[in-house]
């Protein structure tokens, strides 16, 4: 199977398994899987292969600097939403993705790509820490699933395709855009209100740290390891970090149930 093929086929399926799984077990569910490398994953492979190992260290690099400005963006949506409606929380959700990948990117630094990290992922948790984890089934408009199949295809199109152009940082910055999420978010919001939203991000930053896992494996072994040994530890611990991280969550908000 081509690489066409493979962008035309897997990250639909993958849009598809996320939605499915989210009306069948809930918000806080399906933001783990939508926090979770399923498009930035797909995206590191296709780079390896079309531009090579060098170029996909760089991107995954350039990634971990698109994962800090996404958990901006979902701590910017969870914070806006308090006092304002979907559409400029959703204007504020934008803002602060490409603002915060914008200011990383004129000081680049690991060391405060993770602070912002850490500190982003801090607050998002402290944010959430007393909202509910949704069990009921959304329903959704015909239009919703292909509309989201159709902007997760788009901009893995448009990255891969346009990686020459935009070079390996910008590459890793928009491979991450969390194409899955910010729809997921926006109509959770929509159809159930806030606390479900902030389930949502609660789950999806708990998929963050998995993408991070993955990405920063990526990035350090891409150059000395075959590709597809580099993929599967990676892929391997991101499923290891996403359980975890996502037992920690429902664990610690069982407590918080049982204590009120």
């Amino acid at each position: 199977m081509d690489l066409i093929a493979i962008k035309l086929f897997v990250t639909p399926a993958l849009m598809l398994a996320v939605t499915l799984a989210a009306n069948r077990w809930g918000s806080f569910v399906g933001g783990v899987l939508a926090g979770m490398p399923l498009t930035s994953g797909p995206i590191l492979l296709y780079l390896t292969i079309e531009q090579g190992p060098g170029f996909a260290a760089n991107a995954a690099s350039g990634t971990t600097t698109g994962i800090a400005s996404a958990l901006v963006s979902y701590l910017a949506y969870g914070v806006i939403s308090a006092y304002a409606g979907r559409v400029i929380s959703a204007g504020a959700m934008l803002a602060a993705y490409f603002a915060a990948a914008r200011s990383m990117m004129a000081a680049p630094s690991y060391l405060q790509t993770w602070t912002v990290i850490l500190s982003a992922l801090g607050c998002i948790f402290f944010l959430t820490r007393n909202t509910r984890r949704s069990a009921d089934s959304a329903l959704s408009p015909a239009w919703d699933l292909p509309a989201r199949i159709f902007a997760s295809t788009a901009i893995v199109f448009f990255v891969t395709t346009s990686a020459r152009a935009l070079g390996a940082e910008w590459s890793g910055i928009f491979t991450p855009i969390p194409v899955i999420a910010w729809p997921l978010i926006v109509f959770v919001h929509a159809q159930r209100g806030r606390p479900d939203c902030l389930a949502v991000l609660r789950g999806t930053a708990a998929g963050s740290v998995a993408t991070l896992a993955f990405c920063t494996i990526v990035r350090q072994y891409i150059d000395h390891l075959p590709a597809a040994q580099v993929f599967l530890m990676a892929t391997m611990a991101a499923a290891a970090t996403s359980i975890l991280s996502a037992l920690a969550l429902i664990q610690h908000q069982m407590r918080v149930d049982q204590s009120r």
